[in-house]
């Protein structure tokens, strides 16, 4: 009977253990997952700014906003999602945006910290369509373009796509846009000029495609919030962290880790981008 008694007692202080262990692992968890309330989405498919390996951004952006994060002592977690997905959730304050362009129609809903990165947008198309020294977008006129969903071109652009100026087509990536038109589908396509001239050196494609500069856009690329997100008060920090990064060196060996000499290589002119078409 002693021995009946001792053995329920033991058995109930090991139960009275594991509640109290549960408790602080359940604590310490939870602290854990609160603390982590800042989700920044990244486009999945825009190689190789962004991308998604196995769920998880990667890439020259994601590289960059994590080490924006780390100087400011703030967890991050870093998602990859299609672009639209990205702009959804930023729109609601589900999450921040990673590698936005700024835009005065995004400025009225929309919180951006100050440029990490900037973008030439290139108009591609085929080798054999004449030269025109003095191109601007009003030789669009007519077009059918290809872009991405969800991109905006800059203000100029999305301007005269919404008067009708020329027809534009969205695909998922630029590989696609690539196809289309060496299919006959398309004009032209727009993509950054890094990554459009990489994918013209994979696909063997350096020569029955080229480029136009000016480039249609130079587009600054940022981090943004919501307006109603409440993680619009540590902007002040990302923007130091940036200013710090862009003085110490640390976005260009960054841009140099994502950005190897191959993809500039291909390229006919300087990573330096001119002023954007009229």
């Amino acid at each position: 009977m002693m021995l009946e008694r001792f053995t329920a007692r033991i058995t109930a202080g090991l139960i009275a253990m594991a509640v109290v262990f549960l408790f602080i692992w359940i604590s310490i968890t939870g602290a854990e997952a609160r603390e982590v309330h800042v989700v920044v989405g990244f486009d999945h498919d825009s190689r190789p700014f962004s991308f998604s390996d196995n769920g998880k951004a990667t890439g020259l952006y994601p590289a960059i906003v994590r080490e924006v994060f780390n100087r400011i002592h703030q967890p991050v977690s870093l998602k990859a999602y299609p672009w639209r997905r990205v702009l959804a959730g930023l729109e609601t304050g589900q999450l921040a945006a990673g590698g936005i362009y700024r835009t005065a129609e995004r400025d009225q809903v929309f919180a951006f910290s100050r440029p990490f990165h900037s973008d030439a947008i290139l108009l591609f198309v085929p080798t054999e369509r004449p030269k025109n020294n003095k191109f601007t977008l009003s030789d669009l006129t007519g077009m059918t373009i290809g872009a991405i969903q969800g991109w905006s071109y800059g203000d100029r652009f999305d301007h005269l796509r919404q008067q009708g100026l020329f027809r534009v087509e969205e695909v998922r990536n630029d590989a696609s846009n690539l196809r289309k038109l060496q299919a006959g589908k398309l004009d032209a396509f727009l993509a950054v000029e890094i990554a459009g001239w990489n994918l013209l050196a994979e696909t063997d494609n350096l020569d029955s495609v080229r480029s136009i500069r000016p480039p249609v856009a130079v587009n600054n690329v940022h981090l943004a919030f919501s307006n109603g997100d409440p993680n619009v008060q540590l902007l002040p920090a990302i923007n130091q962290a940036i200013a710090d990064m862009a003085e110490d060196g640390t976005l260009e060996d960054i841009f140099d880790r994502y950005i190897d000499p191959s993809y500039r290589a291909h390229m006919p002119e300087a990573l330096s981008p001119p002023a954007a078409l009229n």
